[in-house]
């Protein structure tokens, strides 16, 4: 099988593990740590993984490349950091669905920056995979009510679309590997600085990562987060999105939200319900007809 076939179950196996980083991250706040040492530890982690191993392609980045690299390390950062500090003034499942809002900010976002129209099927699939989110995610049973936190989702999921056309442009202008080792350095970099501004609290979660119990737990969920979640995803996903553009790319990527309930359910942290099922078959539908249309037009 080609890599041009392979791209699209690439990205699928990312929404498989992303989903599974939500059990892990949830271990490593039940463990105390911070958010910032959370991310700090999983983008580090990941960044001195790749070095380690792919060192001898990494040498010489050029000026160009490291501009790249930086940015997209600084809106993957963001991304994290904002969605974060927004799930502190609103509800997880209105984060979820909020953030989610990504799959239909790419396309137009595409528009403005690469001057190509996505094609009518792409704006389609993304309406239709926006509801299907919003079916899985939200408890329409409290309402939906817009606080600042609802704001600063929003904010995030704007930030994570334009992550996600920024690596689509330059996947195609830099190496994948060089990429996705300069996006994770700049991200871990962008947490060092914000570990030392909140030094107290960073000397804390230090402290903590001798503490057995919960909170040794909480350091193997980091280290899952920064190999797996983090280091691994991002690989595949750097390398996959060559072949596959933005807006089907943030399509499947959506999975995240359907393997992120499945795996909830399996650890105990969710019961299932009907809208489970309604939206994640919605957001399978979305994305079945984004690939056979697409498959048409090739």
């Amino acid at each position: 099988m080609s890599i041009k076939r392979l791209a699209p179950w690439m990205l699928v196996l990312v929404t498989i593990i992303w989903g599974s980083g939500f059990v892990a991250s949830q271990a490593a706040i039940d463990g105390g740590y911070s958010s910032s040492f959370i991310m700090f530890g999983r983008f580090t982690a990941a960044a001195l993984t790749v070095g380690l191993f792919f060192h001898n392609k990494l040498r010489g980045f050029r000026k160009q490349e490291l501009l790249m690299s930086l940015l997209s390390g600084v809106l993957l950062f963001a991304s994290f950091l904002i969605q974060t500090i927004g799930l502190r003034y609103t509800t997880p499942s209105k984060n979820a669905f909020l953030t989610a809002t990504n799959v239909v900010m790419v396309p137009f976002i595409y528009w403005v920056i690469a001057k190509r129209r996505p094609s009518i099927a792409a704006f389609f699939s993304a309406i239709i995979c926006f509801v299907g989110v919003s079916i899985l995610s939200v408890d329409f049973s409290e309402g939906f009510v817009f606080q600042a936190g609802d704001l600063l989702s929003l904010l995030c999921a704007f930030f994570f679309a334009l992550h996600m056309v920024v690596i689509d442009r330059f996947a195609a202008r830099m190496d994948a590997l060089r990429l996705t080792f300069g996006q994770l350095a700049g991200a871990a970099l962008c947490a060092l600085i914000l570990c030392l501004i909140r030094l107290p609290q960073a000397m804390e979660d230090v402290h903590l990562l001798t503490v057995p119990g919960a909170a040794r737990t909480g350091a193997f969920a980091i280290l899952y987060l920064g190999l797996f979640s983090t280091c691994l995803c991002y690989f595949l996903q750097t390398h996959a999105q060559v072949h596959v553009e933005a807006s089907k790319a943030a399509l499947i990527l959506c999975m995240e939200s359907v393997f992120g309930t499945l795996f909830s359910i399996l650890f105990g942290y969710e019961h299932l319900k009907l809208t489970m099922i309604i939206g994640g078959l919605m957001i399978l539908f979305s994305i079945l007809f984004a690939e056979l249309r697409s498959g048409k037009k090739a």
